[in-house]
């Protein structure tokens, strides 16, 4: 009975099983409805910009040069008697200090008898003009009626003459002497420092011989390099105003920054030869810093400032795309695309002329795919 049952039961459930599987793959399990992935805003950070006057800032590198640099010759010949101590390069000159002598015996001679020769000449003038005294009262007595113009020898009128001339030529000739005398002190001729120079106590120097090379040390000019776009934006006497813009120069000394200030004077005529770029010449009225002169040929960083961009907006480098692009938030949180005016790029930031109004939110960080009218949430301020 039991094998019976067994039997008939065990094919039934596999026959209900199998009727219950054909039924799900014939009439599938019951719908569901799916929900709506949620819609994705993207989060922006932006800045606000504002307009302003901003003036262009040039960052570039120059050359010192001394502003002037003069090579000693002495103006008299003769042997040196003395040069003051410790004379060497670097050594610092003020103005119309004495830094040699040359023998001056000859020339105090020269003036001794220069000054005897003015005597003479003003002891005869002065004769001469008693002469010429007493030979007018002999005229005027003897030819009471006759023209002076018809007897210029009787009146002495030539040899006076020739007596003031006499007294000009040696009074000129003692001052010529007593110049000479004044050389025999050489002497630099304005505040400098002393490049090379070759001079001893002996020394028999002459009117062709360099003894020194001085630089002054009252401004120096420095040597920047520019392209031709930047001189476009620099102001320049005699190019565009009266005023050259003005410029910081920064050395390096020591591992400290040493700052000075200077003006663009003058544009070179020609561009470099090397680098095609043009060149300003930037004038320091002051390079002495702690005692610290600007050394010739010294490279130098140098910040040029020019004309001022008026109403000009300011805005990070990675606000730019592709050139002249940005994108900006509007009260309504949706993307707008500007194009742009690039007015000038500084390291840190890009002035705008035009494309932005001041109080603009713009977009700084990056998007991947941006679209016209794009809902975003705005993560920055």
């Amino acid at each position: 009975m039991n094998k019976y049952i067994t039997g008939c039961l065990v094919p039934a459930i596999l026959m209900i099983l199998t009727v219950a599987v054909f039924g799900l793959l014939l009439f599938g399990l019951p719908e569901s409805t799916p929900e709506a992935p949620p819609v994705s805003v993207p989060q922006v950070d932006v800045v606000t910009v504002e307009s302003a006057d901003i003036p262009v800032q040039i960052f570039a590198t120059g050359t010192v040069r001394p502003t002037a640099q003069v090579s000693v010759v002495p103006e008299v010949a003769g042997r040196v008697t003395w040069v003051t101590p410790g004379l060497r390069p670097g050594t610092a000159l003020r103005a119309g200090e004495t830094f040699a002598r040359i023998d001056a015996t000859p020339y105090e001679a020269r003036v001794a008898a220069d000054r005897q020769r003015v005597l003479q000449a003003e002891l005869e003038l002065s004769l001469e003009e008693g002469r010429g005294e007493v030979s007018q009262r002999e005229f005027d007595i003897l030819r009471p009626d006759a023209d002076p113009a018809s007897a210029p020898l009787t009146l002495r009128g030539p040899q006076l003459e020739l007596a003031q001339a006499a007294v000009s030529s040696a009074r000129a000739a003692l001052a010529q002497s007593e110049r000479d005398l004044a050389r025999t002190a050489v002497q630099s001729p304005f505040n400098s420092v002393v490049l090379t120079e070759s001079l001893d106590v002996g020394q028999v120097v002459g009117q062709a011989s360099p003894v020194a090379t001085l630089a002054g040390t009252d401004s120096a000019d420095v040597l920047v390099d520019v392209t031709l776009d930047d001189v476009g934006f620099l102001r320049i006497p005699g190019v565009s105003g009266d005023q050259g813009s003005p410029a910081t120069i920064t050395q390096e000394i020591g591992g400290r920054s040493v700052q000075r200030t200077g003006e663009v004077v003058q544009l070179l005529g020609q561009l470099d030869p090397q680098t095609r770029r043009a060149q300003v010449l930037v004038e320091v009225a002051d390079p002495m810093v702690g005692g610290m002169p600007l050394p010739a040929n010294a490279f130098v960083d140098v910040t040029l400032t020019g004309v001022t961009l008026n109403n000009a907006i300011r805005v990070p480098p990675e606000a730019i795309q592709d050139g002249n692009l940005v994108w900006v938030v509007d009260d309504e949180n949706t993307l707008q695309r500007r194009t742009v005016s690039v007015a000038w790029r500084l390291p840190d930031a890009v002035l705008l002329s035009d494309g932005l109004n001041g109080g603009d939110r713009v977009v700084v960080s990056p998007l991947s795919y941006p679209v016209q009218g794009q809902s975003v949430s705005v993560g920055g301020a």
